[in-house]
């Protein structure tokens, strides 16, 4: 994967699109950019987190960046961060971080006359729907009504196949949406490869760019932290289903209670599963585990810190932000080999890659890092050259600026 990031940087043809020859530097035209995604910070996973970072970015280098999201709570319908003018629109969202079917429906009904009064008012040049849907259902508007082109980045629910437990995108009724979505696109960015070649079994002919996501490496870092004595393990991630794999690191953990390993267990997120795992950790009498449930992403790099091994045990992900924030903050990762997931730990260098599903091998190789303090922090320092170099978001939003450039061009 880090080759192949390279060779994007490079302007090398990746057999889908081709940069041209930046080497000569030129005023970049300004430009009108909406992004559209159903969540935002403070609402939302991963996809939030980009929009905000990738939005930030692009500003920072002269485009004038609109976002039209969904309205949670007492967040202002209207406002301006860090240069982006945001365009909140009611939804009935209940919870900051799980979005119903109905509110993502909701999203799209409210936000058709924001979006027409945006591309009437500001002659909008592109739009960039953050998931095919329900995002891409107004790119797609826009297309036809204003012939506004846009791209759709894939974040991995939004792709056939990707998500069983929760959503059923092959259905008759939404997967005939969602090809024409995407085949309308002026193109499909995809997180990973992984995420490419699965969207490539719904259509073989689709055109599709990998841009991976990144991390603010300021604001991930190492910290020097007082620590306890006991090791501490660390989960990130949304419990809306076990996708997350957290059912199968429960158990692992219960290996290591009972060879009476010292070390801590916490889980970081909330979901309509979270209950369901405190009753697993209750029945397999887990003691030292604590759920913290949601925290807010300004305090996230305080609890990296603090832990000595983060665990990502998914089923499926396209590629994971709290991979990249736990290897920012010079964690060693245990994650499954899944999705974009292999594309970002180097297995025996930054982290341990292991089977979807697979206890044993979570634990052998949560084992391996707690017996050995030497390697967690040689893979640990690893991992935090490796977004160093590839995966801060500066260069990824240059990607996206120059994906526009081509398409307007």
């Amino acid at each position: 994967m880090l080759s192949q990031v390279a060779r994007v940087r490079c302007s090398v043809s990746l057999g889908v699109v081709s940069w041209a020859n930046t080497s000569q530097k030129k005023e970049k035209p300004l430009m009108k950019t909406l992004m559209i995604n159903y969540e935002f910070p403070p609402i939302g996973g991963g996809g939030a987190k980009a929009t905000l970072k990738i939005s930030s970015e692009l500003v920072r280098m002269g485009v004038d960046v609109y976002v039209l999201t969904s309205q949670f709570k007492h967040t202002k319908s209207i406002e301006m961060i860090n240069g982006i003018e945001i365009f909140r629109v009611p939804v009935g969202r209940k919870r900051a971080d799980f979005a119903s079917k109905p509110e993502m429906f909701n999203f799209i009904l409210a936000a058709v006359p924001t979006l027409l009064n945006l591309l009437k008012r500001e002659k909008i040049d592109i739009t960039h729907a953050f998931f095919g849907l329900p995002s891409g259902v107004l790119s797609y508007f826009a297309e036809k009504l204003f012939h506004v082109p846009y791209i759709v980045r894939m974040g991995g629910s939004d792709v056939p196949g990707f998500n069983p437990y929760r959503f059923r995108i092959s259905s008759g009724v939404v997967k005939p949406i969602l090809l024409r979505i995407w085949q309308d696109a002026s193109m499909l960015v995809a997180v990973s490869n992984g995420l490419r070649k699965l969207a490539l079994n719904t259509d073989p002919d689709a055109n599709i760019l990998v841009i991976p996501n990144g991390v603010d490496v300021e604001e991930f870092k190492p910290l020097f932290v007082e620590k306890n004595e006991e090791d501490h393990i660390l989960f990130v991630g949304r419990l809306d289903s076990n996708r997350k794999g957290v059912s199968f690191l429960l158990q692992a953990f219960q290996r290591l209670s009972d060879e009476k390993l010292p070390c801590k267990l916490t889980i970081i997120g909330d979901g309509p599963y979270r209950s369901r795992l405190e009753q697993l950790a209750e029945d397999l009498n887990l003691n030292n585990i604590e759920f913290l449930g949601h925290i807010p992403n300004a305090q996230l790099p305080i609890h990296y810190n603090h832990a000595d091994i983060f665990v990502l045990p998914s089923c499926a992900e396209g590629m994971s932000n709290v991979i990249l924030e736990a290897m920012a903050c010079g964690l060693p990762v245990v994650a499954t080999n899944v999705g974009g997931n292999p594309e970002l730990v180097q297995n025996g260098e930054t982290g341990f890659l292991v089977p979807p599903e697979n206890v044993d091998a979570l634990y052998d190789s949560l084992v391996k890092l707690l017996s050995d303090k030497n390697l967690r922090e040689r893979m640990g320092r690893s991992g935090r050259k490796t977004v160093e170099e590839f995966f801060t978001w500066d260069k990824i939003a240059e990607d996206y600026h120059k994906l526009y450039e081509s398409i307007l061009s």
